[in-house]
């Protein structure tokens, strides 16, 4: 099963199980087949299912690869065999063209959860939050990126309701929404 997140766009090739990922971000729930792999691809590499669930997002410079359930095999587009990493549950990792890097650890209940309609943050910098928000927006939220800098927010926000999950931040942080001026 595939799951596309909010402005995500793929090709799919059935005969090889194989999806690449244009732009955005999907969520795959694969089944395990003997002989038989499962691969997103990205301009920067590829992200092999050992029969898992786990999310690919693609960057404007890398892609982000994030492990639910079993393992993924990461590889960059250029680089050799050797640097390929497996991951395992809630784990993560940017993928370039050339490298593979480990760049963080997600509580796996969070891995996907925009599928579900939520936006799970923890010690996130605002304004990544505000950016994840406005691809569930339809007229986006303006804002000051270095006056908001320095903030940086915890919580759970509904995608489904972002005008309530930009209500939430208001009462959260020192933050004046201004309706005013669209």
């Amino acid at each position: 099963r595939l799951t596309l997140s909010t402005d995500s766009a793929v090709n799919i090739d059935a005969d090889r199980r194989m999806v690449t990922l244009l732009q955005g971000e999907v969520l795959a729930n694969v089944a395990k087949r003997a002989g038989m792999g499962f691969t997103v691809r990205t301009r920067d590499g590829t992200a092999t299912a050992l029969g898992t669930a786990f999310t690919v997002r693609k960057e404007a410079t890398s892609t982000l690869v994030a492990v639910a359930e079993s393992q993924v095999r990461v590889c960059p587009e250029d680089g050799e065999a050797g640097i390929c990493m497996t991951l395992s549950p809630g784990q993560g990792a940017r993928l370039t063209a050339h490298s593979v890097e480990r760049i963080f650890d997600i509580p796996v209940a969070d891995i996907g959860a925009w599928a579900d309609g939520w936006l799970s943050a923890e010690d996130r910098p605002l304004v990544e939050v505000l950016d994840e928000l406005n691809r569930w927006r339809a007229t986006p939220i303006g804002f000051d990126r270095r006056a908001l800098a320095d903030l940086r927010v915890s919580g759970i926000f509904p995608l489904r309701d972002p005008d309530r999950a930009t209500a939430n931040l208001t009462t959260l942080l020192p933050l004046v929404l201004d309706n005013s001026n669209p």
